[in-house]
């Protein structure tokens, strides 16, 4: 069973992974249009018919419908490596579902650290597994599994409900925290963020430092002041994306939340 199942659904399952991460770099780096990705796709079913196809008929037995539970040493080659596709699926979506998953931006909320079209990686490990960590709505609960609460200044991924769209933002405040809004600057529980100067080029892009250390470039908007104090409820966080010109705070159940930005690919 080891040898003609699993071990070509592992070869498989790497060969897809290998013609996804291409395609996300290729789409990256060279601007190509997101239909790459289902290229990408299709070569692997190519692979995977040509594998399925090419099979030695063995003398003792020219049936391609052997059964799949007979004894694997008198069973079709046919189907075992039909089960090997099967397997190699179960585990790439197990991968995209658990480890990793590529994602763009949409939007120019996150500028100028996320551009609009930009390609990026999120960790799905690095706050547990909720019910939009697995793709096409395969697993329904409520909750998480493992659940982490992201740390202050995490730029994360959730399930926008309202669109039903992947949405991507900074994180503000955690659970119970108090965040406040005044002339433009931000304040966590009383403490402020420091904001330095702008560039010379650019004195609209400054840098912003929360409390806990974490700093990061933002796009400033010194009219920014609603004068309104947020108190994130529990099981929630409050986001804010790093273009304060577009965007403006949202509370986000912890239950929405796929995962964190691992790293960005120019």
């Amino acid at each position: 069973m080891a040898k003609n199942v699993v071990l070509p659904a592992i070869v498989l399952a790497i060969i897809g992974i290998a013609l996804v991460v291409l395609a996300v770099v290729a789409i990256s780096l060279f601007a190509l249009p997101g239909w790459i990705g289902l290229v990408a796709l299709g070569a692997w079913l190519i692979i995977a018919c040509i594998y399925v196809l090419l099979v030695p008929k063995p003398e003792q037995n020219t049936d391609p419908l052997a059964g799949i539970l007979d004894d694997p040493a008198e069973r079709s080659p046919v189907i075992d490596r039909l089960l090997a596709v099967a397997l190699s699926i179960v585990l790439f979506l197990a991968f995209r579902s658990l480890a990793f998953q590529a994602e763009v931006v949409a939007g120019h909320s996150m500028l100028p650290g996320f551009r609009d079209g930009q390609v990026f990686v999120i960790s799905k490990f690095a706050y547990g597994y909720g019910r939009y960590s697995f793709p096409l709505g395969l697993v329904d609960f409520e909750g998480r599994l493992l659940g982490k609460t992201p740390g202050l200044g995490d730029v994360i991924v959730y399930r926008n409900v309202e669109t039903d769209q992947d949405a991507i933002s900074r994180v503000m405040g955690k659970e119970n925290d108090q965040i406040e809004l005044s002339n433009g600057t931000l304040r966590i529980n009383g403490k402020p963020a420091q904001v330095e100067d702008g560039e010379q080029m650019n004195p609209n892009v400054r840098r912003e430092t929360l409390p806990n250390g974490v700093d990061y470039p933002i796009r400033s908007n010194p009219s920014l002041s609603n004068g309104r104090t947020y108190r994130v409820p529990a099981g929630n966080v409050l986001v804010m994306g790093d273009n304060r010109q577009l965007a403006a705070p949202t509370v986000v159940p912890l239950k929405t939340v796929i995962g964190r930005v691992a790293f960005q690919l120019r």
